[in-house]
Formats: C-alpha cells, sequence, structure tokens
C-alpha cells in the first residue's frame, strides 16, 4: 500500500493556472493583434501543450505511472516542435511548457520519478535546441536549456523540502500521524475490493526507564534505531509511521497478521531495543480509529502474555475465531 497521493492545494492553484493560461494563449493565436504570424501559431500550440499538461495531470493525478508516460509523451511532442520552429521568438515560447511540466512532476510525483521526468524533460530541451533552425546562439540555447533545468531543479528541492516537513517525523523520518490516516482509509478501501492488509502497533519497551537513566538523547536514538531496522526489512509497499510517543505503526500491503507477526518477531532479534506488538487485519468496515483500536488492544496482550507463543499473544483476538 503506497502512501495515499491527495494533490496539495498549491498543485490544484498551479493546474488551474496552466490551464488559464493555456485558453488566453489559444485567445491569443486565434485573434491575434496584426494577421496570422509564426509566432502567433507557436504561441496557440504552446497554449494546447499547457492545456493538455494541466487537463491530463488533473485526469490522472492519482495514477502515478500513467501520469509520467502522459506527461512524457506530451513534453516530446512539444519538443519536436520546438526542434522544428524557424523562429527564434516562438522557439524560445516552447520553453515553458517543457519547464511546466517538470514543475507537475515536482509536485505530483515522488521524487525518484519526478528526478527521471526532471532530466528527460532538461534533455529534450537541450536536443530540441540544438537541431532548432531558429538559429539561436550559444548564450541563447544554454539560456534555454537552464530555464527548464535549473527552474525545475529549484522547485522540486523547494516542494521537496516542505512535502518532507508535513509528511514525515522530524526526530524518526517515519510516516507523521496525517499521511498515516490517509494512508489507512486507502487500505480499507483495498480491502473491500479483496486486498490483504495488516496493520501493526509497535510499542518500544522501557523507553521511560532509559530516558530516566540515560537521558533524552538516548531515548531519541532508540526510537530512530526501531524505524531504521523496520525500514530495513520492509517491502516497498509497506509503510512505518509514528503514532505518537514511543509508538510506531506498520502497514503490511501484502500479509495476513500471522506472517506479520512472525516477520516482527524476527526483526525484533536485529534491534538493540526491545518492543511489543499487536497486529490485527484491515477490514472493509473499518475506520481508522478501529483498525487501529483492534491492533492497540493486541499489543496491550502482547506486553501482558509474552510466553512461550508471544506470536499469537500479539494477535487480534477476533481474527483468531
Amino acid at each position: 500500500m503506497r502512501v495515499a497521493v491527495v494533490p496539495s492545494t498549491r498543485a490544484r492553484y498551479l493546474v488551474l493556472a496552466e490551464a488559464a493560461g493555456g485558453a488566453l494563449a489559444v485567445l491569443g493565436a486565434i485573434v491575434p493583434r496584426a494577421g496570422a504570424s509564426e509566432p502567433a501559431t507557436v504561441w496557440g500550440v504552446t497554449g494546447v501543450a499547457i492545456g493538455l499538461l494541466a487537463l491530463v495531470t488533473w485526469l490522472l493525478r492519482q495514477h502515478r505511472r500513467t501520469l509520467v508516460v502522459s506527461l512524457t509523451l506530451v513534453l516530446a511532442a512539444v519538443a519536436l516542435l520546438l526542434a522544428a520552429t524557424p523562429d527564434p521568438a516562438a522557439a524560445a515560447t516552447l520553453a515553458i511548457p517543457l519547464m511546466l511540466g517538470g514543475q507537475l512532476g515536482a509536485f505530483l510525483l515522488p521524487m525518484r520519478r519526478w528526478r527521471r521526468l526532471a532530466w528527460y524533460s532538461t534533455g529534450l530541451t537541450a536536443v530540441a535546441v540544438v537541431l532548432s533552425p531558429a538559429g539561436l546562439d550559444v548564450p541563447q540555447m544554454i539560456a534555454s536549456v537552464a530555464l527548464v533545468g535549473l527552474g525545475q531543479l529549484l522547485i522540486g528541492r523547494v516542494y521537496a523540502q516542505v512535502h518532507d516537513q508535513a509528511t514525515t517525523d522530524a526526530l524518526t523520518g517515519a510516516y507523521n500521524r496525517t499521511v498515516l490516516d490517509r494512508t489507512v482509509l486507502s487500505a480499507i478501501g483495498a480491502a473491500s475490493s479483496g486486498a490483504r492488509l495488516s496493520l501493526a502497533v509497535l510499542d518500544l519497551d522501557g523507553l521511560k526507564e532509559l530516558n530516566d537513566t540515560a537521558g533524552h538523547a538516548a531515548g531519541d536514538r532508540a526510537l530512530i534505531d526501531v524505524v531504521r531496522v523496520l525500514r530495513d526489512g520492509l517491502e516497498a509497499d509497506d509503510i512505518v509511521a509514528r503514532l505518537g510517543g514511543d509508538e510506531f505503526v506498520v502497514l503490511f500491503a501484502d500479509q495476513d497478521e500471522r506472517s506479520a507477526a512472525r516477520w516482527l518477531s524476527r526483526v525484533r532479534e536485529r534491534s538493540a531495543h526491545a518492543w511489543s506488538f499487536g497486529v490485527t487485519q484491515v477490514r472493509a468496515d473499518d475506520t481508522v480509529l478501529s483498525v487501529l483500536k483492534r491492533a492497540d488492544d493486541a499489543l496491550y496482550r502482547h506486553k501482558a502474555q509474552q510466553d512461550d507463543d508471544e506470536i499469537d499473544a500479539g494477535l487480534d483476538r477476533s481474527a483468531l475465531g
């Protein structure tokens, strides 16, 4: 279960601005002040490209892979037009949708995929500028490529920092409660379609005593270590989030509760700090609070009954029948 993608308010505004810009550019090309011209025609095509970027991004905002492919095709078409445009002023305008495509990727795609899209659009711009019959000189070519590449780099870096601050726990780097709630809601929806998902609540044993005896810095290191150990063993679609204090949540995208409990028992042996856990299966009729409560109840049974069969002690009793 990947982290749910919810377009930010900034991303929505950017899409709307691009759509408006595309409409105005088309209008300016249709009704030019001094008759039809090469720049006016290219502005019209540029407007169409910007409008397509906005439309594709909005329609496919929840489908990352399809969005990447669609943006790639639109940007390739714009680059081909740039390579075939003889008018320098018209050619310069075509750098705009190339840059905007990367900006949209920065807002709506994971960093890894956005970087690929940014390199792709910057490379397309460089090749198209070199091949363009517009006769751009070297400073103009460098400026065109820098406009696309550096613009995307700056926006991507800023957005990545803001996104990290909004979605991750500052101390441990785990996802925060906001992301957890959003992703659990997505998991409940997936469970209604037959997906097998489990959720575990973990509690670090003896954190208060560690803070009292060794200081809060030692307690912080223990929390960081738990997240590191968990992440090292998780699958790509699993997530770990900090619930609060010394409690964490792991959402398993394709494991039943018993398999998840076995995995947690194995991974705990690699940690320098012990933890207790409770596991439950995500159900189609769950809410965020109900699934967390079942896992939390199983956690407290695990703390009280760490006997010979500790895996069963950490399972949701209602799931055992």
